[in-house]
């Protein structure tokens, strides 16, 4: 059996906003890259104005304003940071013009203990000046697009609708634990 296909680059473009203007940083996501910094597919963000809020992403100790990553990496957890040149209300959005390919993009707030999926909401926070590399991280979880192999009658069978979880050809008795994309255990039954 081969692994599901994921179609080419995707690029997660992000926007941290205020009043007095805004910042984007840029996750790529390219099987082609690794998790190293890459001269030439990763660039390193150069703090500009102190009068607008910056937003980048943090590897191996260095500010990216563009990350580019293997799929397995960005779905785990990508540290953010930011500056917020003032007291106000901030909100960080997904730019959603080429978002087809992707699953799920859920931001977590450190300091609030949420978890929102930038794909259906923007996120809205207060922050006073400040620069803050803890706060924030991303995790960013692709489609699978196409499958190549063909399942046996008995395999195990997992299909995610909308919200809706179907599992066909589970044995009676056996135990479902089914987890989120930030390894957070959501359910835990028996099979009847």
């Amino acid at each position: 059996r081969r692994a599901p296909a994921l179609d080419a680059t995707v690029w997660v473009e992000l926007e941290l906003k205020n009043t007095s203007g805004s910042d984007f940083t840029t996750i790529i996501l390219d099987e082609n890259c690794t998790a190293d910094y890459e001269i030439g597919a990763d660039l390193e963000k150069m703090l500009g104005y102190a009068a607008l809020p910056q937003f980048y992403s943090l590897q191996s100790n260095a500010r990216l304003a563009f990350n580019a990553l293997p799929s397995e990496f960005a779905s785990v957890s990508i540290p953010l940071g930011f500056y917020a040149p003032k007291s106000d209300t901030y909100t960080i959005a997904l730019n959603t013009e080429n978002t087809q390919n992707l699953e799920g993009v859920y931001l977590t707030d450190n300091v609030a203990g949420t978890v929102t999926n930038l794909l259906l909401d923007d996120y809205t926070f207060s922050s006073a000046k400040v620069l803050n590399e803890m706060r924030f991280s991303i995790a960013v979880v692709r489609a699978v697009t196409a499958v190549d192999n063909v399942l046996a009658e008995n395999d195990l069978v997992s299909i995610v609708n909308s919200y809706d979880l179907h599992i066909k050809n589970a044995p009676i008795g056996s135990e479902l634990r089914v987890y989120d994309t930030l390894g957070r255990e959501v359910i835990s039954d028996q099979i009847d």
